[in-house]
């Protein structure tokens, strides 16, 4: 799930920076930039940043000015997720009425 949404994050960074940079040479940083996430490298943003820089040739602090500047925030981060996400469960009724069900159902049965 984490990987997911750094993926999601990137994408929207990328597509911006083509809208703002006019550039349509991004398809090498994308799959660069998702082998960095699968691998879950530490540095996958601070790698991205480096190539965005090198593609438009600006310094890395070109790239943090606009970065800071357009992607406050980004679609993906309405849906970040405190904790481990992919420990997350979803229950169709609520584990306490499920218990409760159980409960009744042996009652019932003469369990």
């Amino acid at each position: 799930m984490s990987g997911m949404l750094r993926m999601s994050y990137a994408t929207e960074l990328m597509d911006q920076f083509e809208r703002d940079f006019g550039t349509g040479f991004l398809a090498q940083v994308r799959v660069k930039t998702n082998m960095d996430i699968n691998s879950r490298e530490e540095k996958w943003l601070t790698n991205l940043f480096r190539r965005l820089s090198s593609i438009i040739k600006k310094p890395v602090r070109d790239i943090h000015a606009w970065f800071d500047d357009r992607m406050e925030m980004a679609d993906s981060l309405k849906y970040v997720q405190l904790g481990r996400p992919e420990l997350i469960l979803i229950y169709e009724v609520s584990p306490l009425e499920a218990s409760n069900a159980r409960k009744e159902d042996s009652k019932n049965n003469g369990v």
